[in-house]
């Protein structure tokens, strides 16, 4: 199936964005195809295809192809009808392509199986519910982690912040399960917990996570702006560019420093707050 929807300047001028229905790709998922069935769903629907002045969609070739997409089968046949690749989708590949690096790539992965460690398990969501209502009481209001999004990168800034809030209470989590009696917690739990208690409290780990909250931060409120059914052109490119020179600002060594030293701060306080691993043993000479 395929969702169609539109978007359009009102008789009062607002613009609109409305989802018309589901189409039932019967024919296949080629480029002509899908063109076809887009027309066609259109014209069903009483929809003027003349007044066709734009098409969005991913990147994927069988949209976006220059000879044989769909995007290109209907500009054919309604040259105004120009494709724009979706700028949140961009947005998103940006982000997606930058994670590559391996420290990144590595944290993710970590944060990836704390998310699965809690969500499949009602009691350690117990277990770590407790320990943040144990705590001093900022953190009460968040009782839970926030999943990591599998295909809106970009969305994942939530599940950052969401952690640097209670990062100490997860710490405190894995090393009462990890040190727990045989009776409270399985072997596997234990394992588990003791593995990822080494990755989340590791500096490489810290240095990433803070680094990857701090920028992500920055393009939080672009994402939400760019899926806006409201949001013109000239507002997108200009909240493009200023997203630009935020991101571009955090290229100096005062921000780089300031960075580090949260990270240093944020593993300072877990190493003496908690007593199996010392994250910062071996980095002192570093710092």
């Amino acid at each position: 199936q395929m969702p169609i929807v539109v978007r359009f300047v009102d008789t009062e001028s607002t613009i609109r964005e409305e989802f018309l229905g589901f189409a039932l790709c019967k024919e296949g998922t080629s480029g002509r195809a899908l063109a076809e069935l887009i027309l066609q769903k259109l014209s069903d629907w009483g929809i003027e295809l003349s007044h066709l002045r734009g098409q969005g969609y991913d990147g994927a070739g069988n949209m976006a192809g220059r000879l044989s997409g769909c995007a290109a089968m209907i500009l054919e046949e309604h040259p105004k009808a120009l494709y724009i690749h979706c700028s949140s989708h961009c947005l998103n590949l940006c982000v997606v392509a930058a994670s590559k690096l391996t420290p990144i790539s590595n944290m993710w992965s970590t944060l990836l199986e704390i998310s699965i460690f809690f969500k499949y398990s009602p009691k350690r969501q117990e277990k770590l519910k407790s320990v943040i209502m144990a705590g001093d009481g900022n953190n009460q209001g968040k009782k839970k982690l926030v999943d990591l999004c599998k295909t809106r990168w970009v969305a994942r800034s939530t599940a950052l912040v969401m952690l640097e809030a209670v990062f100490e209470d997860v710490v405190a989590t894995f090393e009462s399960i990890s040190t727990g009696t045989r009776a409270e917690w399985n072997a596997e739990s234990q394992a588990s917990a003791a593995s990822l208690l080494r990755s989340l409290t590791s500096f490489a780990f810290i240095m990433s996570f803070i680094m990857t909250a701090r920028v992500m931060a920055r393009l939080h409120a672009l994402t939400i702006s760019l899926q806006s059914s409201s949001l013109d052109i000239i507002r997108a490119c200009s909240q493009i560019s200023s997203v630009r020179e935020s991101v571009a600002s955090c290229r100096t060594d005062e921000r780089h420093q300031s960075w580090f030293e949260d990270a240093v701060a944020l593993a300072e306080k877990v190493s003496r707050m908690y007593s199996v691993y010392k994250p910062l043993s071996r980095m002192s000479r570093v710092y």
